[in-house]
């Protein structure tokens, strides 16, 4: 990411747009996949985040630090990057690629930014 933007100081065209995004994003299965993972909660089930079902208390409290993920679970974007990737061309810059693993790292870390949530 940083390396784009600094590639745009000297590459970027005037009243060009570029979206500095993953022209390859994770599903939302993916996502969740990778919460369940990191928690260690094998029996976990997706259902919409709009779900108005009976919670026990315990359920509700491992949806809230949960809820940070619902916008990306609701949605799917997709962005026009070819300015994007023309720029880091020019630049003989590699286009964003957020693998797996590094999925993992900032989910983990996203959830040990909550308090209370063990992960590995």
């Amino acid at each position: 990411m940083v390396n784009g933007l600094i590639a745009a100081l000297a590459y970027a065209k005037e009243n060009t747009i570029y979206h500095l995004t993953n022209s390859n994003p994770p599903t939302n299965q993916l996502v969740f996949d990778l919460i369940k993972e990191s928690l260690h909660l094998t029996n976990l089930e997706m259902v919409p985040t709009d779900y108005q079902g009976e919670l026990t208390l315990e359920e509700q409290k491992f949806n809230e630090p949960i809820r940070i993920f619902y916008n990306h679970c609701e949605r799917s974007i997709q962005f026009d990057d070819s300015n994007t990737k023309q720029l880091l061309k020019d630049a003989q810059l590699e286009p964003l690629e957020l693998t797996k693993d590094i999925l993992r790292k900032i989910i983990i870390n996203s959830l040990r930014s909550t308090e209370g949530i063990p992960t590995s």
